[in-house]
């Protein structure tokens, strides 16, 4: 997945979050007094061009403001850390890790599968949006 896709993702979910919603307001109104001229579609596409940084910026730059928007603030990391994945041998994270549950032991799936459940289901949506596309 590509920067490009990861910031689009990441702007549909800050979007869908309800206390994101009035920076939305205030981003797209600031936009709209920037440039008065500019018509609703290609103002809609500068807001989507522009809003995570700005977003970003506006958030770290406020002390008071809540835990949840400065981590929504942060850009998506989809580097999977060696401390979570079995197969390196050091798997803190992981339930059970490789230890004997019932009498059998746990195997993992190989490395290109120790994603987490939703990081799959996630890249197996990106992959159907793209082939519905061609």
């Amino acid at each position: 997945m590509d920067r490009q896709q990861v910031s689009q993702v990441h702007l549909y979910i800050l979007s869908n979050i309800t206390k994101v919603i009035p920076y939305i307001d205030t981003h797209k109104q600031n936009i709209t007094i920037t440039n008065p001229k500019m018509n609703m579609m290609r103002m809609l596409q500068e807001h989507n061009r522009t809003f995570i940084n700005w977003f970003r910026e506006t958030i770290l730059a406020d002390d008071s403001a809540l835990k949840t928007l400065r981590l929504l603030a942060i850009r998506p990391n989809l580097n999977i850390p060696d401390a979570i994945l079995p197969h390196k041998g050091i798997c803190r994270n992981m339930p059970f890790c490789g230890r004997k549950r019932r009498g059998s032991r746990v195997h993992f799936p190989k490395e290109e599968n120790a994603r987490s459940r939703h990081q799959r289901l996630f890249v197996e949506n990106v992959r159907k949006t793209e082939e519905n596309r061609s």
